[in-house]
């Protein structure tokens, strides 16, 4: 593997080079040649497993009832995938609404927390900086309201996203409000880290 990565970044360098200032696609060439190495990365890759001694006793021939089995693999991967989404689209989510801010070419430079509050404290307005602080505490207790308040109020039927078996379904019940408690610090600690950040 550390072979196929070093190839990769030697792959990637000279590439990257040509498609942003040579052909002069700028962003899209450094997209490009990002998305080429990746691929190249997972190329190599296969070859390794495919004629690497040290993979031959590995690989195990595909039968259909994998394929019977698959559904049972969602069953997981699913519910997973909508968690890592719940809390990656928040921000994505804040991004979006700052379009309706009275100036968002200005404002959107400056969303970050940190930044707002380094560029007022730098500018000698610590109260714009407070200004700041409450306006993201703010967004941080909203958000974390709506989450925190539908996971708590449908506690009993998450359980089921995850299997039928009464025992999981009362273990996610009674561990829902820890993880309640813990979305609402982690989204306000976040927030007080972007203003450490920014003093």
């Amino acid at each position: 593997m550390l072979i196929t990565s070093c190839v990769t970044l030697c792959v990637r360098i000279p590439l990257c080079w040509v498609l942003v200032f040579k052909t002069r696609q700028n962003n899209v060439g450094g997209a490009l040649a990002m998305s080429i190495s990746i691929w190249s990365n997972v190329f190599f890759h296969g070859l390794y497993m495919r004629y690497s001694p040290t993979c031959a006793k590995t690989g195990a021939p595909i039968f259909m009832e994998l394929f019977q089995r698959l559904w049972e693999f969602f069953r997981f991967a699913i519910p997973s995938a909508v968690m890592i989404c719940l809390e990656w689209w928040p921000f994505e989510l804040i991004i979006l609404l700052s379009g309706l801010l009275l100036n968002p070419q200005l404002e959107t430079s400056v969303l970050s927390v940190c930044t707002r509050i380094s560029n007022e404290l730098g500018v000698g307005n610590p109260r714009g900086a407070r200004v700041s602080v409450r306006a993201a505490m703010s967004f941080a207790v909203v958000e974390t309201t709506i989450v925190s308040g539908t996971l708590f109020a449908c506690r009993h039927v998450f359980g089921y996203i995850f299997s039928n078996e009464k025992e999981v379904v009362d273990s996610v019940t009674l561990m829902a409000p820890l993880v309640c408690i813990w979305v609402i610090l982690d989204n306000i600690q976040g927030v007080l880290a972007g203003v450490a950040r920014g003093c």
